[in-house]
């Protein structure tokens, strides 16, 4: 005779089994959204913190202005293979030729007969100025949304003040190498810098003494009568895997009192999210748009909590 396991329960107690199973797999089939819900949380890290330092007469904070938005858009490219982009068999061949042709003489060993992969085969310039308007548009809406009024960029850009300011008003092109290791793959990198807003692209500063400082800053923060300006740096890329933010960071300039007071702006916060901890899915250049649709929610938090954490910061020592 066979017997179930139930036959070793009474009624009462089978139901009661079934329950806590039923129970259970709804909290396991729940886990993943937890995870996920989890995974969502955006990591924001402190690099410089001397709020507490700020002038008090020029708090609580109300009117804020944009100083710099520096959008960079950049997608991976097979730099010494050529291995996409249309029509470029020929080059291909071309350079394979001559490589093998220089061996043979003994010469150019090591030289490098590629062709560079174009990036606008990738990712045009078209392209990288949508993603970069949306950037832009995410900015600015944080900073609104968290109880700030901006300084509308029309009305600082043509300024003459501003025009002085060193940078580029055209998109421009860049490119970087990411060493790997055993764990991590090598990435070279093109880039499109794209100015937003009416602002100039701009060269980050090389600070080697001294507090960071910005000129950019003090001409905007004169011209439009704030007491703070907010300087964003974003690069996102596409490296046919997954499209992912290599930079996020917001900086604070401001003028300081006493031995501060003097020269350009000095930078009294920041806050940024590390490198690669935002990204979506991705696949080859051609669907940049579509990857960065998907992947623009996460920077909206992003930039929301960026912000939601410097307007705190400043709030927490207002007189």
């Amino acid at each position: 005779m066979v017997y179930g396991l139930n036959s070793f329960f009474t009624p009462e107690e089978t139901q009661l089994k079934r329950s806590l199973y039923a129970l259970s797999l709804s909290i396991s089939l729940l886990l993943p959204s937890f995870s996920s819900l989890a995974a969502e949380e955006v990591a924001l890290k402190e690099e410089v913190a001397n709020v507490p330092n700020f002038p008090k007469e020029k708090l609580p904070l109300k009117k804020v202005a944009l100083s710099s938005v520096n959008v960079r858009v950049g997608v991976h490219l097979e730099r010494l293979t050529l291995i996409s982009g249309e029509g470029n068999t020929e080059k291909k061949v071309l350079a394979g030729v001559m490589a093998g042709a220089f061996s043979l003489l003994g010469a150019g060993r090591g030289t490098d007969f590629a062709e560079k992969e174009p990036l606008e085969d990738h990712l045009t310039s078209a392209d990288a100025q949508k993603i970069a308007d949306d950037i832009a548009k995410l900015i600015t809406d944080a900073v609104s949304a968290n109880g700030l009024e901006l300084v509308p960029p029309e009305q600082i850009t043509p300024t003459p003040a501003y025009a002085a300011v060193e940078g580029e008003s055209k998109i421009t092109t860049d490119t970087e190498n990411v060493k790997g290791n055993m764990f991590k793959p090598s990435y070279f990198f093109g880039y499109q810098q794209v100015p937003v807003l009416g602002y100039k692209f701009r060269k980050k500063q090389t600070i080697f003494f001294g507090v960071p400082s910005d000129n950019a800053s003090t001409r905007v923060r004169e011209a439009s009568g704030v007491p703070l300006t907010l300087a964003w740096s974003v690069s996102v890329v596409n490296d046919r895997k997954v499209m992912r933010i290599r930079e996020l960071s917001l900086s604070c300039y401001g003028q300081g009192p006493g031995p501060l007071s003097d020269g350009d702006d000095k930078i009294w916060a920041t806050v940024a999210v590390d490198p690669d901890t935002l990204s979506v899915p991705s696949g080859e250049s051609h669907q940049n748009l579509a990857y960065w649709a998907t992947l623009s929610p996460k920077v909206s938090t992003a930039t929301h909590s960026m912000m939601k954490r410097m307007t705190e910061k400043f709030a927490s020592v207002s007189p």
